[in-house]
């Protein structure tokens, strides 16, 4: 079974999430014992809070932390920015607009909305390219994903037309414009104060995925149609692999998501490139996102 643990305000609590979309597990017990289940984490993802006000740093779409203390996000405005340990602070000589960051190996990755992928020194703060970029074919709602050790680019494919409104991201008063119903909000960092403005849009569905990888040999990016006994999931604010064979009822060689504003949970199989919804596999596939002890 797999399902996010927050850490709760007081000491020694914690809130059980749905690894997809971050809400609430429903339960009919107050407590439970720890010692009677096998936790094993998977991934870590992280959620900015003001020491002072105990309030979370709006206007970032992902954060990361690298190392013990090195905090870095992406803003709704596409910049990548670090927590100098008291004002944000931009990375110099960033071009372009950032769409995911992620830090595998001890090494930070942010890829860009071009499917760039670019390397950040956590020392000099300076950033560099990785490698080639997609080709112009992929759908551009991109995404980075470790799975087995290896850097892969996930593209979702979404409904005709989606594409060109996302692209629409300024507004008449040149904010930027996200996805996601939230109000305006302004990141304060060494440049100035940067508008966020995210308004709500038109949910897309989603109706299928690519997969690349690196080939060290051609020296660029190549779609792959198969991830072994591996299966991604597509979450709300940090993206992962499983290995198929130690969760039970996982089905190997998938994509698990949820679009935006559903709580059902999808999966897509690379082999034939469908899509089903959970209710549509036997209740085993359930145990890998309901706790038994629900």
């Amino acid at each position: 079974m797999a399902y996010k643990i927050r850490r709760g305000h007081q000491l020694g609590t914690i809130h059980l999430l749905h690894p997809l979309s971050r809400l609430p597990l429903v339960h009919w017990c107050q407590s439970f014992d720890l010692f009677k289940f096998t936790l094993t984490e998977i991934r870590q993802g992280f959620l900015v809070h003001y020491s002072r006000s105990n309030k979370g740093a709006f206007g970032f779409k992902k954060l990361v932390l690298a190392g013990r203390d090195r905090v870095f996000g992406i803003g709704f405005d596409g910049k990548v920015r670090y927590w100098n340990g008291e004002i944000w602070t931009r990375i110099k000589d960033q071009i372009g607009e950032f769409v995911d960051i992620m830090v595998l190996k001890g090494l930070i990755y942010a890829l860009d909305s071009q499917g760039i992928v670019w390397w950040i020194s956590s020392y000099s703060l300076s950033i560099f390219r990785y490698g080639t970029s997609l080709t112009n074919e992929c759908g551009r709602d991109l995404s980075l994903v470790e799975c087995c050790g290896e850097l892969y680019i996930v593209d979702r494919l979404l409904e005709d037309n989606v594409l060109k409104r996302k692209a629409d991201s300024l507004d008449d008063d040149n904010a930027y414009v996200g996805v996601i119903p939230r109000i305006t909000k302004v990141i304060h960092d060494d440049v100035g104060n940067e508008k966020c403005k995210v308004v709500e849009r038109e949910c897309p569905k989603t109706v299928g995925f690519k997969v690349y990888k690196v080939d060290e040999e051609l020296g660029k990016w190549v779609e792959v149609k198969s991830l072994g006994d591996s299966a991604v999931v597509m979450a709300t604010d940090t993206f992962f692999s499983v290995l198929a064979r130690e969760y039970y009822g996982c089905v190997p060689n998938s994509i698990y998501f949820i679009d935006e504003k559903e709580v059902e949970v999808k999966v897509f199989r690379l082999d034939d490139g469908s899509i089903a919804s959970m209710f549509g596999f036997e209740r085993s596939c359930f145990q890998l996102f309901v706790p038994s002890f629900l």
